[in-house]
């Protein structure tokens, strides 16, 4: 328990937000060599022993766009998919809310279970805490941009002509990553004591997956009202809102750039308020790892 008790900055209640993110850029400028060599062991060599070796860190992320471009090339799938007036061919509208979805969904799965399933090496090596949240945060990024390469080899397969607004794919893509990183680092204390909410948050996961625009526009509104509360739900989460919007930014028929901006701001500010309460509450866990 000595090591442990290394891994904690003491709560301090009265933290700022500044002071947050100050502790956080001094504390990755510190372990950056650690947060390199761990981020090489974890990620990059993680299938080392198989047959594939490194073939397995490409493969594995690009598995679900290689999975439903290969079913629209064998004609699965209707030869594009109509919306807001544009043919854009199934492999690549879906493709690209899975790229979107999976940026923030595999950033706060990996974040919000690091302290639980890092628990040994934590307790043996007394490692910080934030270098283990930013290697698996990483880790999401990573996987992210080997997707990305996938997807604008679709794109290219496909013959789909991208409207200039594409450009900002990597913004929006970093701003999800953000997003999930932000809240895990909460969830990553509050997993400490209620194991059972990692569970939760992959059943929740599940859920977002169909009802965040991934494979379809979701309609705004409905004839009944409890129908209607929830579709008007979906349609202003951040998320929904990023996936929906930056495809029709990319591809050019965005209607609501505004609410796209906020999207991206309100993603980004996550971060200091995440980093803020969890910096308050980390030294309490220490007991119940």
């Amino acid at each position: 328990m000595r090591n442990l008790t290394l891994t904690g900055t003491p709560g301090d209640p009265s933290l700022t937000v500044l002071g947050a993110l100050r502790r956080w850029v001094g504390e990755l400028r510190q372990n950056r060599l650690l947060i390199h060599s761990l981020f090489w062991r974890l990620y990059l060599h993680r299938f080392e022993g198989s047959a594939a070796g490194w073939l397995w860190v490409v493969i594995m992320p690009c598995v679900p766009l290689a999975v439903y471009s290969t079913l629209q090339t064998m004609g699965l799938f209707s030869a594009s998919l109509l919306n807001s007036g544009q043919d854009l061919p199934r492999a690549v509208y879906s493709g690209w809310g899975i790229l979107f979805f999976l940026s923030f969904a595999e950033g706060l799965r990996l974040a919000a279970g690091t302290l639980v399933h890092h628990r040994r090496e934590i307790i043996q090596t007394g490692i910080p805490k934030m270098v283990l949240l930013v290697v698996n945060t990483l880790h999401a990024l990573g996987d992210t941009l080997l997707r990305a390469a996938a997807l604008v080899l679709i794109i290219l397969f496909f013959r789909v002509a991208p409207h200039p607004g594409i450009a900002w794919a990597p913004v929006l893509l970093l701003a999800l990553t953000a997003f999930g990183f932000g809240l895990g680092c909460v969830l990553s204390l509050i997993a400490v004591y209620y194991r059972d909410l990692l569970n939760i948050l992959s059943a929740a996961l599940s859920y977002l997956f169909f009802a965040s625009g991934v494979f379809i526009h979701i309609p705004d509104h409905d004839k009944q009202p409890a129908m209607d509360l929830l579709l008007k739900f979906l349609h202003w989460q951040p998320l929904y809102i990023i996936v929906d919007q930056s495809r029709e930014l990319a591809f050019g028929w965005a209607d609501r750039p505004w609410a796209l901006a906020c999207s991206i701001l309100f993603c980004f500010a996550v971060v200091p308020i995440g980093l803020t309460l969890y910096y308050r509450g980390e030294s309490l866990v220490n007991s119940h790892l």
